[in-house]
Parts: structure tokens; sequence; C-alpha cells
């Protein structure tokens, strides 16, 4: 379940990433002869605090983006479900939680997937972890309003 929940989390941040770099959503028709447009993915194995998790990377069509969430050649990710943890922490509902996953990441997280997060993720440590040093994640992912200009 945890590895599930860290693949969509990574997938819908770097959904957001593309979209950011090529400046429109997918299957907008915005991008037709924008001369770079969305080229399928490539699969790749992250080593992360709940296991191997298999991710898909979008890539486009002339090799420009550089994804920051999972950076190319990175193979180790450390930091979700400390990241879920520390937002329990300080007093966000698990309501609060998921919608905080929806709007920085764009991935969207029941309560119940977050409350067995942090039930789990909270057993055997003697205290509640915050997001881990120089992990991917505790720094955010930074998505561009749509509402502003280019």
């Amino acid at each position: 379940m945890l590895q599930q929940l860290t693949k969509r989390l990574l997938e819908s941040a770097l959904e957001g990433e593309i979209t950011d770099h090529l400046g429109y959503d997918k299957h907008d028709p915005v991008g037709r002869g924008t001369g770079n447009s969305r080229n399928g993915t490539r699969s790749k194995t992250v080593l992360t605090d709940v296991g191997s998790v298999g991710i898909d990377v979008p890539l486009d069509r002339s090799a420009e983006f550089e994804p920051r969430i999972v950076a190319k050649r990175q193979k180790r990710l450390t930091g979700v479900d400390e990241m879920v943890i520390s937002l329990s922490a300080k007093g966000l509902t698990t309501g609060g939680i998921s919608a905080h996953l929806a709007e920085a990441y764009g991935a969207e997280v029941s309560r119940q997937t977050i409350s067995t997060l942090s039930r789990q993720g909270g057993r055997g440590h003697g205290r509640v972890a915050g997001p881990a040093s120089g992990s991917a994640l505790s720094g955010g992912v930074h998505r561009r309003d749509p509402r502003q200009g280019p």
C-alpha cells in the first residue's frame, strides 16, 4: 500500500513537472505544432523507505525535460512517509493532508490511505519524524499557477 502511494505521488508530481516544462496540459490542442511535446514514458525503479518502487517517467520529444522530483540517474529517494507523518504532527487532519497532496503534487490520496500511513509510519519510532533532510519530496514540487501567465 505504501509503495502504491509513493508511486502515485511521484508520477503525479512528474506529470506536473512536464506540464510546467511544456507549458500545456496533456492532450491540450495548444501543444500541437509547438516543436516539443510529450513522447511517452520510460520505466524506472527507485529505492525508497518503503522498498523498490517502479515509476513511469514522462519524456518529451526534444529530450530537454529534466525532472526535479526524481532526477535523471537518481536511484534513491526517501521522505514520502516522513512527509505525511510530519504534516500530521503539525496538526493537519487526514482530509487536510489529502488536500495538500492533491494541491502540491496533483495526487489524489484518500483519507483512509493517509490515516493508515500515519498509523504505520509512527510505530516503533518513539517520536514523529519530520521530512528527511535532502529528500526530493521534503522541498516540494513548485508548480506554476495556471491562472498566471507563462
